[in-house]
């Protein structure tokens, strides 16, 4: 029993506190995560018997990536920074790209599918989301009732690509998934490269009534 103990003490949990979006567990640098193949089930802990147990490490530099390991050796490299498991999924999201993927296995192997609007609506079924293709000429306005908080996700279903863009005021962004931000008063909200506007880097612009 002591034995089994030791797997389960290096998990750590990161609980979302918000209660609009949904609790994900977030894994970060130096986190594990288990995979059960019979359970087709991503969890953060946990003593299946098929049970593979998966070791993050994120790459060093500047829009670094994950990798994960298992017995030392590298088993899945992905294209983003952040992965959170939600129910039985591990999701990875691409910052730079605001695209979501779900980590799948298949023949003694893991790879990431990207999920379309609908599966990511499906994911965050409390939460407003938009695709950037709806901004026009950078504009888009949502309306906030009084007294509500207002949880908001940019979805990308465009070519743009976001590498460091940002939020303006920054105190909108409380979580490590990208373009998730929750809006507590009426204004405007910048979401931009360095507050760069041009067209390679576009600014966009929610206005909030």
């Amino acid at each position: 029993m002591k034995k089994l103990m030791l797997l389960v003490l290096p998990f750590v949990f990161a609980l979302t506190a918000r209660a609009e979006v949904p609790y994900f567990d977030g894994i970060y640098d130096g986190y594990q995560v288990v995979y059960s193949p019979t359970a087709k089930a991503f969890m953060t802990g946990g003593m299946a018997e098929d049970r593979i147990v998966l070791s993050k490490k994120t790459s060093s530099g500047t829009g670094g990536y994950s990798e994960y390991f298992a017995h030392g050796k590298s088993v899945l490299t992905l294209g983003s920074n952040f992965e959170f498991v939600m129910g039985k999924d591990l999701i990875a999201v691409h910052s730079a790209d605001l695209k979501f993927y779900k980590v799948g296995y298949k023949k003694g192997a893991f790879f990431e599918k990207k999920m379309s609007y609908g599966d990511v609506k499906n994911l965050f079924p409390g939460v407003t989301v938009i695709k950037m293709s709806k901004f026009k000429k950078g504009e888009y306005t949502l309306t906030k009732e009084a007294g509500k908080d207002l949880d908001v996700l940019l979805f990308n279903d465009t070519k743009q690509n976001f590498y460091k863009y940002s939020f303006t005021p920054a105190t909108v962004k409380n979580t490590d998934i990208a373009g998730l931000i929750k809006i507590k008063n009426t204004g405007k909200i910048e979401f931009a490269h360095y507050g760069d506007n041009t067209a390679a880097s576009p600014k966009y612009t929610l206005t909030v009534n």
